[in-house]
């Protein structure tokens, strides 16, 4: 499966969601999960250096076992080639052209307790 593919997959998995709401946590999950991965990833490669060990080896040492994933490679290759190019320009993520500001709906979504803090929901 290709990345394309892969991303649509988890797209429409968040966008089939049935209660308001459930396809924003499955976001926040999924993004956790990510950041954990990216995390380890540093953490693995800086302690492969600090041990005068090539960071490439561990990405070898895993590729193809049940710990793999696509993902680590890719964020693996870059941190050991020193190159972090940004993931989304500011434009395309701010929804307006020009503007590194966040639309007005989105800044309430995202602000939803009114103090400057995503609401999470209660008792989950």
């Amino acid at each position: 499966m290709n990345f394309v593919a892969s991303t649509r997959c988890v797209v429409q998995s968040i966008s089939r969601r049935n209660e308001p709401g459930e396809g924003t946590r499955l976001k926040l999950v999924a993004n956790s999960w990510v950041a954990t991965v990216v995390a380890a990833t540093a953490q693995a490669i800086a302690l492969a250096q600090g041990f005068s060990l090539d960071p490439q080896v561990l990405l070898d040492l895993v590729k193809g076992s049940a710990v793999d994933a696509p993902y680590l490679h890719v964020k693996g290759q870059a941190m050991i080639a020193g190159e972090f190019p940004p993931a989304f320009s500011m434009e395309a993520r701010s929804g307006t052209p020009g503007s590194s500001r966040p639309r007005s709906g989105d800044r309430h979504r995202r602000h939803a307790d009114g103090r400057g803090r995503a609401a999470l929901p209660q008792g989950r």
